[in-house]
């Protein structure tokens, strides 16, 4: 299976690089096939007399006679040895390093991938899962694909050293051939199935310890608050036990090949043996004979132990391919980016969306956003703020509805992307330094990173810490307090200079004249931006150009604070809260 699913699996560039390494691969074998044979002749010619006779060895070259005496011989064959060396180091270093590339090559295409699909497929997956496969299942991958490459190496010497035989010794070349090929046929049938079951039953508990291990790191806080360490550890156990256990028993019984083999060869040799002196083998080619079967053994015995063994570690290393063959068939050609230019409004007509398919999080929305207005999004939990967020950041497409922008249809508005910038209610923090937080993978610009944290008031907090902006922050953000957190978000924002800023409850975290400060920040750049907020805290409402009120998945009213607080009774009864829960929508 796992030869058939080589072309699927591997780029056309590891496809011809595969290729040259079977290449040397069968070159290295040829040579060492010529070099057993060559120097079977040249040690039973030394104890025969041969060259004490003054005999020369002939040969054709070219169609051209070559007399070799016997220090022509000598340098030829350790020319011969010399080249087989160089061949073979070349093979064993494109065999050593192609799994190495093929490994970086392919976890870092399955991350990009991950980071690249719908974000609606993302997030249904298990993320320790996810990091499983672009690590542990990609390595078992590239092991394979190295046993792959070795399991061809001693299938192609195996083979060139049966045809040695062969032309020296059909019959009993025959019968060796018989006899292996039986034993390789009864340990792939007795080993084989139970190899592909344990090789699941890892993959599946080693996802388990992956999902376990995340729960455990994500939850430290309660865990220590609750005392709950051993609930936690005995939870871990029982997958890490079959993923253990899993392996023991897959190494045990490829380990069990090579004593099983080297018995049968025992047993085959002395019983040939015993056969070519009873069938009357001449004194004269004896010595030839067990020479020549003395230096294949050397070479066939280990080599036939390896494949065996190889055959069977694949079998077990199935499960991982067809486990990353699932993620790889996922993975699309590179999409056309569309164009978007957002010069007038945003039309959202009869959008409704479901994140399980039967109850909807939007439910037949519509309303349009004006370029250049500051938008506030206002409702109880559980009426599709969020959600509608996520439709404007382009990261779902509704399951009904229409989308236009400046009159022009689209399915969704990933194309707007490039032109947001976003403060969600939980910030991503990379354990880096903040300086590199607030740039996110843009171009690093001090002068703008010290504007984009003076207008969201970080600039004071960076002043005092020793390194300033090139202070770590820690996993996740753990060195900073929430608002530091919202704010280094902010900065973030801000520091895209984008057309279109989406805040997800950015000032929840902050206090009164923190936000008021920020707030007047945001209200000044309204006129260059579109800002679309989701808040809870409901005072000081009036700096919104407009506000829109949801309740269930649609646009209950919209309009200006006051002409809501004349027409909806809804809006009314918010506003009496003056705040309320922040989960979200």
């Amino acid at each position: 299976m796992f030869f058939r699913e080589l072309p699927f699996i591997l780029s056309k560039e590891e496809k011809k690089t595969y290729l040259i390494i079977i290449a040397a691969i069968v070159l290295t074998s040829l040579l060492e096939t010529a070099q057993i044979s060559a120097l079977a002749f040249y040690l039973s010619s030394i104890f025969e007399g041969f060259w004490d006779k003054g005999i020369s060895f002939s040969i054709r070259l070219l169609g051209m006679p070559i007399n070799l005496g016997f220090f022509e011989f000598s340098l030829s064959l350790l020319g011969l040895i010399t080249i087989k060396m160089f061949v073979q180091l070349y093979t064993l270093k494109k065999v050593s390093k192609f799994p190495y590339e093929f490994f970086l090559n392919l976890s870092q295409k399955l991350f990009f991938h991950y980071l690249e699909q719908d974000y609606e497929t993302t997030i249904k997956k298990n993320s320790a899962q996810l990091i499983k496969n672009c690590l542990s299942t990609c390595l078992q991958v590239a092991q394979g694909m190295l046993s792959s490459l070795q399991f061809v190496s001693y299938a192609v010497i195996t083979t060139f050293l049966f045809f040695l035989l062969l032309f020296q010794y059909f019959y009993s070349a025959w019968s060796l051939i018989l006899f292996f090929l039986s034993i390789g046929i009864f340990l792939i049938a007795k080993f084989g199935n139970k190899l592909r079951s344990l090789g699941k039953k890892k993959e599946s508990a080693s996802g388990q310890c992956y999902a376990f291990l995340a729960d455990g790191f994500y939850a430290l806080k309660e865990i220590k608050i609750y005392r709950k360490a051993y609930f936690f550890k005995d939870r871990f156990l029982k997958p890490l036990e079959e993923f253990s256990t899993s392996i023991f028993e897959a190494a045990f019984l490829s380990q069990r090949v090579s004593p099983l083999v080297e018995y049968a060869s025992y047993f085959l040799l002395i019983l040939s043996l015993t056969l070519a002196w009873s069938l009357g083998y001449s004194k004269e080619t004896f010595p030839e004979a067990l020479i020549l079967l003395a230096l294949i053994a050397r070479r066939l015995l280990p080599a036939v132990n390896q494949l065996l063994s190889l055959n069977l570690t694949l079998k077990n290393a199935e499960s991982s391919f067809v486990s990353l063959k699932k993620e790889l068939l996922e993975v699309k050609k590179e999409k056309k980016e569309f164009h978007l230019d957002f010069n007038h409004e945003i039309t959202l007509k009869d959008i409704s969306y479901s994140y399980n398919g039967h109850n909807y999080a939007l439910n037949n929305l519509s309303c349009t956003f004006k370029k250049g207005t500051y938008v506030a999004i206002i409702g109880k939990t559980g009426s599709g703020k969020s959600t509608l967020l996520d439709l404007l950041c382009g990261l779902i497409k509704p399951s009904l509805g229409e989308i236009t922008v400046d009159g022009i249809p689209f399915r969704d508005l990933k194309a707007l992307q490039p032109k947001i910038g976003y403060v969600p209610q939980h910030t991503a923090i990379i354990d880096d330094s903040l300086i590199n937080n607030i740039a996110f993978g843009e171009p690093v610009d001090f002068k703008r990173i010290f504007e984009a944290s003076r207008q969201a008031h970080l600039i004071h907090f960076t002043e005092k810490l020793k390194d300033g902006f090139d202070s770590k922050v820690g996993d996740k953000g753990v060195l900073l307090s929430g608002g530091e957190r919202q704010r280094l978000s902010l900065a973030r924002a801000l520091y895209r200079n984008s057309e279109v800023l989406i805040l997800d409850e950015a000032s929840s975290a902050l206090d009164t004249n923190t936000e008021d400060l920020i707030e007047a920040v945001l209200k000044s750049k309204a006129p260059h931006q579109t800002i679309f907020s989701v808040t809870h805290r409901l005072y000081n409402m009036e700096r919104f150009d407009q506000i829109y009120l949801m309740e269930e998945g649609r646009i209950q009213n919209f309009g200006t604070h006051e002409e809501l607080l004349n027409t909806s009774s809804l809006y009314q009864k918010l506003l009496g809260h003056k705040t309320f829960e922040t989960n979200r929508s």
